[in-house]
């Protein structure tokens, strides 16, 4: 049994195949390598959050425990194929919640979490915690996002900004033109939320970490106030 406990640097949520294909290269090369659990751990972080971001179902179900034990007959599931549709059914419902404005953040796989978090500008992780015991990883996330009111310069006229607000989940809409006096809103600045993963048999015959769970962690919610002046 090893445990490790590491606080690591930020890392950016990004819409990227190449930051995607980097990810899991590393990944891989770390395995083969035998480097430390916890550096395998946040590579294989990395994919997921670019995975979800993408919005590639078939990537994402690769990286969940559930899509495995779907794959191998489990209890989790009806096939690795049907594993990666319910993906997608969750991706799409997430989706509509952002169109709705209100995120729900009721996925246990943190679908909605994730794709929260590039709203506007994007956002930033850093792992603040992260143990690793036998073949189980329990991290910390600071989910911290990046827009600012006073960015919304330049933008088209018809533009329609979308950013985290107050309650948590909510989405604030403010359109970029049009008439009108600023007002004072609440926004998003921090979170922290709880990943969970476990390594498991892979279809290559080698264990492979894999995402459990990803949930919020409402109480560390940070906000501030910014004013938003249409332009």
């Amino acid at each position: 049994m090893s445990v490790r406990v590491t606080a690591l640097p930020p890392r950016g949520i990004a819409s990227a195949s190449l930051a995607a294909a980097t990810a899991l290269a590393a990944a891989s090369l770390l395995l083969a390598c035998g480097a430390p659990a916890d550096e395998v751990v946040q590579a294989r972080v990395a994919a997921y959050f670019d995975a979800v971001q993408s919005e590639d179902p078939a990537r994402v179900a690769e990286l969940l425990v559930a899509c495995a034990d779907a794959s191998a007959g489990g209890a989790g599931g009806a096939g690795g194929a049907a594993c990666a549709e319910e993906v997608a059914r969750r991706l799409a419902d997430v989706a509509a919640q952002r169109a709705a404005g209100e995120y729900r953040f009721d996925d246990a796989w943190g679908l909605g979490l994730v794709r929260a978090f590039v709203l506007g500008r994007g956002g930033y992780w850093t792992v603040v915690r992260l143990e690793v015991v036998g073949d189980e990883a329990e991290l910390v996330l600071e989910l911290r996002t990046q827009y600012r009111a006073a960015e919304s310069r330049g933008l088209p006229h018809d533009a329609v900004i979308e950013y985290l607000a107050r309650p948590l989940g909510h989405v604030e809409k403010v359109p970029r033109g049009g008439e009108g006096p600023g007002s004072l809103r609440w926004q998003l600045d921090v979170l922290e939320a709880g990943m969970r993963l476990r390594r498991v048999a892979a279809p290559g015959g080698e264990p492979e970490w894999r995402v459990d769970s990803f949930r919020p962690l409402p109480e560390t919610a940070q906000f501030s106030q910014v004013t938003w002046r249409p332009r």
